[in-house]
């Protein structure tokens, strides 16, 4: 008994947190200070009254900010629902379970204060007991976890891991079973950012060594903001810092660098189960939040403060409310970012060009890496936006269980590659992965002249002994060689998708526009085609 007992109670020792039952994870009386006037909890009402899925945020937020305790109530009603009640349905060991955790996890620690010490206790249990020990135990815990051996190299883990990890820092005071859990927690933050893939299962590295996410922007910016989070709450509640993580200072350019500024808003390369509206606000608060942002993240950051995309942390929701740059700030934003023209992400296989930072510039994007789960069969495939307009397409996804989702989005059919007698890449890579990935070298950028090399024959290696791919730009001419050698003789076909207007020809009807707005899978976007 001597012997478990020391532990905890160093544990409990290193856990050193603030004081009584004020806030200490996000809505801290110092982050929240600002909003403390008559402006700023009218903003944080309409916030309440607007409605929309942060409700748990914003009853807490407001909470906070005025006082009220009709607010606290309305968390405490549903603290006790989802973590006392006997009949509330069980927390899953997905997405879901660990949002839940988050959720529980800050409200718990926003209406501390207002809680007896019994409901506290009976709060805390449910939570480790319906979420955080089940979360681990699938997740983390060698013992115990179920997923897979190796389960690392995905989004899904930040969230699953990390989430969890934020409602272990929220109930750590009633509960010292999750004091050990934080700590193995901080040995995996580390973990994660260096994951190097794994060979047996053909899994690439989590993250390219300059800082890109190869699941995609999108993924990026969830996968990021989930670990930020457990980030923050870390370094406002605990006085033991995380290991250092040195691709922290990279990974918000990636966002910049796999922008496209226009006059109609800031668009995303869409490579993989991304959109071109995805952008990366998420992390670059949290960044700026932990002292980690960069003068240049303002500029990204003036760019999407309204954005309306479904992951990102903006002016209008509660998280944006305590986080985001003030308008003084983004006002003062550079006009530019300061970085340069060109960008080559050599381990995840991504290269971008363009001719400025300007709005409405050319910008070329080339992919030729990993093909798995989100990352689609595309190597060698390119984007090319110009005056605005994103001209030469990825045709994106759809609604995941639908079977275009594999059948066509996902295959490289659906990207500007060339086939061979009508086939690509190994259609089962996109669930086994590309047991030999493309790759990207050589990216020249000289102001007027720019250069870079794809490699795309490994994806295609059953046809093709050579699929090297030359983008070589010159003044106002792109130039696309291709340098292909078979095994046998038979047809190339050379794809290039469109926004639509083409007729798609073997693949289905004349594209409708209407249907494609909605990514409706049987329309699918304009396709050239063109065979020798």
């Amino acid at each position: 008994m001597k012997r478990l007992l020391f532990p905890l109670l160093f544990l409990g020792v290193v856990f050193l947190c603030a004081a009584g039952n004020a806030p200490r994870l996000l809505f801290t009386e110092k982050n929240i200070a600002h909003l403390k006037t008559p402006e700023g909890r009218r903003k944080v009402v309409e916030l309440v009254e607007r409605g929309g899925k942060n409700r748990i945020e914003a009853w807490s937020l407001a909470y906070r900010v005025t006082g009220d305790k009709k607010y606290a109530e309305k968390v405490r009603e549903k603290l006790l629902k989802e973590c006392v009640s006997p009949t509330a349905a069980p927390w899953n060991g997905g997405l879901g379970g660990a949002h839940k955790c988050y959720e529980m996890g800050l409200g718990f620690d926003s209406i501390r204060d207002m809680l007896t010490p019994e409901e506290r206790k009976a709060i805390a249990s449910g939570i480790v007991t319906r979420g955080i020990e089940p979360m681990l135990g699938e997740w983390l815990f060698g013992k115990t976890r179920t997923t897979t051996l190796d389960s690392m190299g995905h989004n899904w883990w930040s969230s699953c891991v990390f989430l969890p990890g934020f409602a272990a820092l929220a109930v750590s005071d009633e509960e010292p079973r999750v004091l050990p859990y934080l700590e193995r927690i901080k040995t995996a933050t580390k973990e994660w950012f260096e994951y190097p893939g794994s060979m047996l299962n053909n899994k690439p590295s989590t993250f390219d060594r300059e800082g890109g996410f190869y699941e995609s922007v999108g993924y990026g910016n969830y996968a990021l903001s989930t670990y930020l989070t457990f980030h923050t709450a870390w370094n406002n509640a605990r006085r033991d810092a995380l290991p250092e993580i040195p691709l922290l200072s990279k990974v918000g350019d990636f966002f910049l660098n796999s922008s496209y500024p226009s006059s109609d808003g800031l668009l995303s390369l869409n490579f993989g189960d991304s959109s071109l509206h995805a952008d990366g606000s998420q992390p670059l608060v949290w960044l700026r939040a932990n002292g980690l942002g960069k003068a240049r993240h303002l500029w990204y950051l003036a760019q999407t403060a309204n954005s309306s995309y479904k992951e990102a942390i903006s002016q209008n929701s509660p998280l944006g409310q305590v986080f985001y740059p003030s308008a003084e700030e983004l006002a003062n934003a550079p006009a530019l970012p300061d970085l340069p023209t060109s960008a080559l992400y050599p381990d995840m296989g991504w290269a971008v060009m363009r001719d400025s930072w300007k709005k409405d510039a050319t910008l070329l994007a080339v992919k030729s890496g990993f093909t798995w789960n989100h990352a689609h069969a595309d190597a060698g495939s390119f984007l090319l936006f110009h005056r605005g307009k994103n001209l030469l397409i990825d045709s994106g996804n759809c609604w995941y269980p639908h079977p275009q989702y594999d059948a066509y989005y996902r295959q490289s059919t659906a990207h500007n590659v060339v086939l061979f007698n009508g086939e690509g890449e190994n259609p089962e890579d996109t669930y086994h992965g590309s047991k030999f990935p493309g790759s990207v070298h050589h990216l020249i950028d000289a102001g007027t002249l720019k250069y870079v090399l794809a490699d795309a024959t490994g994806p295609v290696s059953q046809n093709f002994i050579r699929n090297y791919r030359s983008f070589l730009w010159i003044d106002d001419v792109i130039l696309v060689i291709d340098d292909l050698k078979t095994f046998h003789p038979g047809k190339f076909e050379w794809l290039i998708h469109t926004g639509g207007g083409n007729r798609p020809q073997g693949i289905g009807s004349e594209c409708d526009e209407r249907k494609r707005r909605h990514r409706d899978p049987a329309a699918f976007p304009g396709t050239v085609r063109r065979g020798i």
